[in-house]
């Protein structure tokens, strides 16, 4: 992990998971609901791979270092919420207790629904931080996987609305343990074949996997058929899915689906992004884009049904500039009152 473009690459990555997160939420009441379905798909597995990808070998400290960088902004934007959220919910007759609840992820639910992964990921590095996961031998965290994908779908197929297992979200722990565990797996494999590319590694069949037409229709093949199956099992087959609300249809086609995605959506970034792009640029304010775009999107959604435009045609129109404007004016201003109050940069902490 130490070569430079596979950390610019990252950062695209990142950069491209914001404003996936960010159209997602907007197009729950568009007309598109193709793109919905298919952004829900594997958009929140795609950040935890990334996080997985680039911890992966790195030592037990770093990764304890980077849980309080997002257990800071996590209070922060629980505590910024609370006005407007726990107005919100008196006016629909939320008990304060609930309201209690809700604020600090009790009962695995929040006013400010973005900053469950902040929550869930900081669970996740705990745990793999107790356990040295990120130090072992490929062999181990192999077998880590595949344990982790058997208590995911205990943790979906036992979870009820008044479970013990929704306290602080541990059961969506469980489920996205998964896919970080996976994206330790996959940066090995993904440095073998940076190895094959740079001439540092030499296979025993050194003349076929060395030639540039196999990397290259080795790359293409395995982008299309994680993009078809992300399609079939994340589209077609098993739609609608979210893990912060715990609906996953069927378990088996959701991993496929999330899985294949987002190796595709990375393999997009490895190809065609680097560290100068407007992607790459993004990906420093993803804490911040994930704290504050639900205050945006409930003013939104609050205009937009009291003049009877969700889910038409006005409201796709609408909602694309808005989401420019949102994060125009979020960057400016937040670098605006960093240079006055430099406190402020405990809002934008290091996601992955």
């Amino acid at each position: 992990m130490k070569d430079k473009k596979v950390i610019d690459w990252i950062d695209s990555a990142k950069g491209l998971g914001v404003i996936l997160v960010i159209l997602g939420h907007f197009l729950g009441d568009s007309q598109f609901v193709f793109f919905n379905h298919f952004i829900y798909s594997f958009h929140v597995a795609f950040f935890f791979m990334l996080s997985g990808f680039i911890q992966s070998g790195k030592k037990n400290g770093a990764l304890l270092k980077k849980t309080k960088r997002i257990l800071l902004p996590f209070l922060a934007f629980t505590l910024l919420s609370a006005p407007l959220f726990g107005f919100l919910s008196l006016k629909k007759g939320m008990s304060p207790l609930q309201i209690l609840m809700n604020l600090f992820y009790v009962k695995g639910e929040l006013f400010n629904a973005p900053i469950w992964f902040l929550a869930v990921l900081a669970e996740i590095r705990l745990l793999c931080g107790m356990l040295k996961l990120s130090e072992r031998s490929a062999p181990v965290q192999l077998v880590s996987w595949g344990v982790s994908l058997a208590a995911g779908w205990l943790a979906y197929r036992y979870t009820t609305e008044e479970s013990l297992l929704n306290l602080f979200g541990f059961n969506r722990m469980l489920v996205s343990l998964s896919f970080y565990l996976f994206g330790m797996c996959l940066q090995r494999g993904w440095n073998v074949f940076d190895s094959l590319k740079n001439g540092t590694f030499r296979p025993t069949n050194e003349k076929l996997l060395s030639d540039p037409r196999f990397l290259v229709g080795y790359q293409m093949g395995t982008f299309v058929a994680a993009a078809a199956l992300n399609i079939v099992f994340g589209v077609m087959i098993n739609t609608n899915v979210s893990i912060s609300a715990m609906h996953l249809g069927s378990y088996l086609p959701f991993q496929v689906a999330a899985v294949c995605g987002s190796i595709a959506a990375m393999m997009i970034c490895r190809r065609f992004c680097d560290r100068k792009g407007y992607l790459a640029k993004l990906s420093r304010y993803s804490i911040l884009f994930l704290g504050t775009q639900y205050f945006v999107l409930a003013v939104f959604k609050i205009l937009m049904a009291k003049f009877s435009l969700t889910g038409t045609f006005v409201y796709d129109a609408i909602m694309i500039p808005t989401i420019v404007l949102y994060i125009i004016f979020t960057l400016k201003a937040y670098e605006w009152i960093k240079k006055r109050f430099k406190s402020i940069s405990i809002l934008n902490g290091e996601l992955i």
